[in-house]
């Protein structure tokens, strides 16, 4: 899904109202392991995307940075990787310092779901060594931060953020535009403080945006990562989210940046093995289906000719329809192995 400024969000501020740029970076996943089917070194990945996202809104002259949780894949994960993250976190390719601020929302794999957790949390390194900043609100931006605890998609529904004043809220909560099968919470079901024009929110993968009746913008960016063959992961380009906004609300102006250190599927996909293991698990599948089916229909005298007609019947690959055909015949002769 595409993340386009609309108009109503475009409209002119007058001149001598202060504004601000934030960048808004979604879940990174940073681990030493690198996850099934990825072909390439994950961790330099996470590295060189979250080195590139910073370098963008240095770029854009940005006042902050909001990493919206989830910046590591596990609560404790290598040194390497923590001390990695850390660096860069803390300074860019020229071992100078970022000149913007930069917050981070507590996202549940960075503590395990529960925030007791982030005292031996590699995330916590981040926080205690001041390369990243942990708070519930910034002022002076006009940010309110939602940090990931259980049940928060619960208390978003219940008014937990009426009557609090950020302009902009950034949380890692599974907010989602329509239902989906995970314990969530619709945009359109969270109470807001007349304050609110904007929510940003990680957690869930996939780019999300929406405008309420109200006028509210949500906008999810998507996750910089990629771990898996899901349709999303093969096809979209991971993006950042760069916010220039009226610190009175008056205006906003929103882009999506692609990120070029997130190269295509399948440059970082094994592609051609996933492929066969899928054919496999499909063939696994109708053979299944088939014993079954014959085994209803057909005697245990015919159970070769049941499975072999079948089969043609139904179109069955026939080296599917061979493997039943053998194991019918070594059940029958009892040369089966036993489990």
């Amino acid at each position: 899904m595409s993340i386009e400024t609309s108009p109503t969000m475009r409209s002119q501020s007058p001149p001598d109202v202060a504004r601000a740029r934030v960048l808004f970076i979604g879940d990174t996943h940073a681990n030493d392991k690198t996850p099934e089917w990825r072909s390439d070194n994950y961790l330099d990945a996470c590295v060189s995307e979250l080195a590139e996202a910073l370098a963008v809104a240095r770029e854009r002259g940005c006042d902050a940075v909001v990493h919206l949780g989830d910046v590591f894949h596990r609560l404790e994960p290598s040194g390497e990787c923590r001390n990695r993250i850390l660096k860069t976190f803390q300074q860019d390719e020229a071992g100078r310092p970022w000149p913007f601020r930069k917050f981070v929302v507590l996202g549940n794999h960075d503590i395990r779901s529960h925030t007791d957790n982030l005292g031996r949390s590699a995330l916590g390194t981040l926080i205690w060594a001041g390369a990243v900043e942990c708070v519930d609100s910034d002022e002076g931006l006009r940010l309110g931060f939602g940090h990931f605890h259980v049940g928060i998609e619960d208390r978003l529904r219940d008014g937990w953020l009426v009557g609090q004043t950020p302009l902009i809220w950034a949380l890692h909560a599974m907010v989602v535009t329509r239902k989906v099968i995970f314990a969530h919470v619709l945009f359109e079901d969270i109470p807001l403080d007349a304050s609110c024009r904007l929510v940003v929110a990680g957690h869930y993968h996939p780019p999300l945006a929406q405008v309420r009746a109200d006028g509210v913008r949500f906008i999810n960016p998507g996750s910089v990562c990629r771990l898996s063959l899901k349709a999303d992961e093969l096809t979209r380009q991971p993006a950042v989210l760069m916010v220039d906004y009226a610190l009175d609300g008056s205006n906003f102006q929103t882009e999506a940046i692609p990120l070029a250190a997130c190269r295509p599927a399948e440059g970082i996909f094994r592609l051609a093995q996933a492929s066969a293991q899928a054919r496999q698990e499909e063939l696994t599948d109708q053979y299944l289906a088939l014993i079954g089916e014959v085994a209803l229909l057909a005697d245990a005298d015919d159970m070769g000719e049941g499975l072999l007609a079948a089969g043609l019947a139904k179109g069955v690959p026939d080296e599917v329809v061979a493997r039943a055909m053998r194991a019918v015949d070594e059940v029958r002769h009892g040369t089966a192995r036993r489990r």
